[in-house]
C-alpha cells in the first residue's frame, strides 16, 4: 500500500523507505517497486545486522528524464572503474 501510495506524493517528498523483519517480504516489496515504477524510480537497499537479528529496507524516489538519465550514466562509470579496479 506504501508503494502505491508513494506515487501521490511524489512531488512532496524525496526519498521514500521501509524497513521489512522477513527477506522474502523484501524481495517481494523490490520486486514490485520494479514491475510498477521501472526507470522511474531509483532504489537503494540494504541489510541491517544488529547481533542475531537481521532486518532490510529499502529506500526508492522518483526520477525524472534527466535525473534518470544521469543515474544510469553514474551506474555505467561505476562499473567501468570497477573493471578497471580489478583488473579487468
Amino acid at each position: 500500500k506504501m508503494i502505491d501510495e508513494s506515487e501521490r506524493y511524489k512531488d512532496q517528498v524525496v526519498w521514500f523507505t521501509t524497513m521489512f523483519g522477513r527477506k522474502q517480504s523484501f524481495k517481494e516489496c523490490g520486486k514490485y517497486l520494479s514491475e510498477k515504477f521501472g526507470d522511474q524510480t531509483q532504489v537503494l537497499t540494504t541489510e541491517l545486522c544488529q547481533g542475531k537479528t537481521t532486518r532490510w529496507a529499502i529506500a526508492w524516489r522518483f526520477i525524472d528524464d534527466l535525473q534518470g538519465y544521469m543515474v544510469k550514466v553514474l551506474e555505467i562509470q561505476r562499473q567501468k572503474r570497477r573493471k578497471v579496479e580489478e583488473g579487468e
